[in-house]
């Protein structure tokens, strides 16, 4: 079952409505008997009170506060992990607590390797929508997906246009790639402006499920974006990506993959006002994103040298 985010509501809503909301999870969560409960984000102490409002008997987590004292095993959190790495421990601390062997520790992508697996419908989708577009299975693509939750997280869309104007001339291109523009509908705006900068026309998709996305992106060649989920996706169908961090830290949210296929690129831009690059901060208002430009300040050269870079690594086949 899906829950809600008690404290993350974006309508207007009383003082006591996330509570109230916690409570009535709790409430379903208590009806379906669960033997053990697993916190994943350190920081999300609603998580850690949820479960044990649901009278789970046994609650995995972080020791965090204000989390800890909902949680029957509170792991000592490891700053500057990876996050991938802090939730295989987690995994690990469950399989001890249910009387299980823990997994082995030495946590590597290749070891435990980022995966999810679109359903053959969705790659049917996926290989239909393309084709009723007029593209071939052998032609190459390269998707964009620029979007992302936080605005402060945005490259410049006239950049991502430079970049995909340019892609052509890389090494791994012998003929110019198709371009995909992804993202939600409410970034379909974005989108629209990136590709009216554009030499050629490009294709835009918005509101597919996170399976046909999936689908998507093993089509492609190469994945470039912002800090966002769907580089995390693409990530997981085995396809090199470029990634763009600003505010957050890619010792702990870039790509878990081999990092010659996957390339973080992190601004080292100080932006005025916060003591460190990374600062972690993702709640500026649109007023103050503009004094923000950790982002904004990677340069086109640096992006386009990272996709030449992943030339010298093989490229995934084509999927039909």
């Amino acid at each position: 079952m899906s829950c809600p985010f008690p404290g993350f509501q974006r309508a207007p809503q009383g003082p006591l409505e996330p509570y109230k909301l916690l409570l009535r999870t709790a409430q379903q969560l208590r009806r379906e008997n669960y033997a053990m409960a697993i916190n994943l984000r350190p920081d999300f102490w609603w998580g850690a009170a949820l479960i044990y409002l649901a009278a789970i008997p046994r609650r995995i987590g972080y020791a965090i506060e204000p989390g800890t004292p909902f949680l029957t095993h509170a792991l000592p959190f490891p700053a500057h992990e990876h996050a991938s790495i802090s939730n295989l421990r987690l995994i690990s601390a469950s399989l001890q607590a249910l009387g299980y062997e823990p997994l082995d520790e030495l946590y590597t992508p290749e070891r435990y390797p980022l995966q999810f697996t679109p359903t053959p419908a969705e790659q049917q989708w996926a290989s239909e929508h393309l084709q009723a577009e007029g593209l071939s299975p052998e032609q190459p693509i390269v998707v964009i997906h620029a979007g992302t939750g936080g605005e402060v997280k945005l490259w410049r869309p006239e950049a991502w246009a430079t970049c995909a104007n340019r892609l052509a001339s890389l090494p791994q291109f012998s003929t110019a790639p198709q371009l995909v523009l992804t993202g939600s509908q409410q970034e379909r705006p974005m989108l629209e402006e990136i590709a009216r900068k554009l030499d050629a026309p490009a294709l835009l998709l918005t509101n597919t499920t996170v399976g046909q996305l999936a689908a998507l992106l093993q089509r492609a060649q190469l994945v470039l974006g912002v800090d966002n989920g769907p580089l995390h996706l693409a990530v997981a169908q085995g396809v090199p990506t470029v990634n763009l961090f600003g505010p957050t830290d890619t010792r702990i949210f870039g790509p878990w993959g081999p990092a010659a296929r996957h390339i973080a690129i992190a601004s080292k831009q100080r932006c005025q006002g916060c003591a460190t690059i990374p600062c972690g901060r993702l709640d500026f208002t649109a007023e103050e994103v503009a004094q923000h430009p950790c982002v904004r300040s990677i340069s086109e050269q640096q992006v386009l040298q990272a996709i030449a870079n992943l030339a010298t690594q093989p490229m995934p086949k084509q999927v039909s």
